[in-house]
Parts: C-alpha cells; structure tokens; sequence
C-alpha cells in the first residue's frame, strides 16, 4: 500500500481539526467535571446539614433555653408507677402524675393541687382516700372545737401558733408559698427552710393542705 503525502493544505486541515477536536474534549471534560463536583459538594452539604440538625444540645444550650431546663420530682403514694420522674420547667403536677401512670382508685384526688408548677427536687405525695383523716388527730380547743391551720392560706400569725414555728420559719413558708405556688401535699412543707422531718411529724397532727 502506497502512502501519498499530504499537501500544505490537507496539512493545515488536518491541524485545525485536531486542535478543534482537543478544544472540545477539554470543554466536555471540565463540563462534566463541574457537575459531578457540584454533586458532591451539594451532598456532602446534605450530609453535614443532616448531622448537624441531629445533633442534641449541649448543656450551656439547654441553659440558654429555659423551657428545656429539666427538674427531678419524686412521685409517691396512691399512684400507678410511683418513682423518679425528670420533667422540664413549667410543667404542672398534673403533668409528672400523667407520667406515673395516673392516680389509682383509692387515691384522695381532692388532696393534691394538679396546677401547681413543678419545680426541682420536689416530692409529691398522694394520700389515698380517708389516709389525710387518720394520720392528722385534730387538735381541739377548750370549747371542743377543731383547730386545724390550713397551710395553702394560713397567715404568719396561724403559722405561729404551731408548735415549734416562730416568725422566722413562719415567713420561710409564707415565702416559700410565694415563690413556688400552693403546695402540693403537705409532705412539701419539708422543702422549707429549717422545717426536716422531725418537725414535720410535730406538725402534721395539726395542719390540713385546704
């Protein structure tokens, strides 16, 4: 087979075409290159933006956000799951007894205020039915009258005429009263300041929660 040069001209055409052809390879490349880099950048977006949305908060965030500040209540008494319940700030304590399951049968459900804010550390108790009335012999005066303190609306000088209160831990409850709405059970009472269990026991005999 015989080979015919090419002339200056077929030279030329053939040069021209060949760059041409290198100009479009290049174009299609980095075409092509664009959008792929575009894919996996965007996914790599996606996966970074999924990863961070999933991502639970830290505690100077939960601090910063008050509604997810969490409170430990320990429920008791006629319920149906007593235990240790984390709640979160501003919640009720109809809503930590809806978390133990509810109140049973027996429970005494006119002793136990449900809208009452929880707050940290707190203990409820729920009596149940006739358990108030036994476990609080009422204290009668000379005429034979009852005299029980209410403590959701007695004042300083009521608080006073229990046994072992003097002005100072009369205010710490009026105080504690107004800080942290009604109580909830009169067991609460000790969460006051300088009220333990001791002088709790002195004064349940002669206290009534409404």
């Amino acid at each position: 087979m015989k080979f015919f040069p090419l002339t200056k001209r077929e030279q030329l055409v053939s040069v021209v075409a060949l760059i041409f052809a290198l100009i479009v390879s290049v174009m299609v490349f980095l075409a092509f290159g664009n959008v792929g880099l575009k894919e996996n950048n965007q996914a790599e977006e996606d996966i970074f933006m999924s990863f961070d949305n999933n991502q639970p908060l830290s505690e100077a965030d939960e601090q910063l956000d008050g509604t997810n500040e969490r409170l430990v209540v320990d429920v008791k008494g006629a319920v149906e799951h007593p235990g240790v319940y984390e709640m979160v700030q501003g919640e009720r304590v109809i809503d930590v007894i809806e978390k133990a399951g509810g109140m049973t049968e027996k429970a005494a459900i006119e002793s136990v205020n449900l809208a009452v804010k929880l707050h940290d550390e707190m203990f409820i108790y729920v009596p149940e039915q006739g358990e108030a009335e036994q476990s609080l012999p009422e204290q009668q005066n000379e005429q034979g009258d009852t005299q029980m303190v209410v403590l959701n609306r007695a004042t300083e000088v009521e608080l006073q005429s229990l046994p072992g209160i003097g002005p100072a831990k009369a205010t710490a409850i009026i105080s504690y009263r107004e800080e942290h709405g009604a109580f909830s059970s009169l067991e609460e009472l000790m969460n006051v300041s300088g009220i333990g269990e001791k002088s709790y026991e002195k004064l349940a005999p002669y206290l009534r929660l409404n």
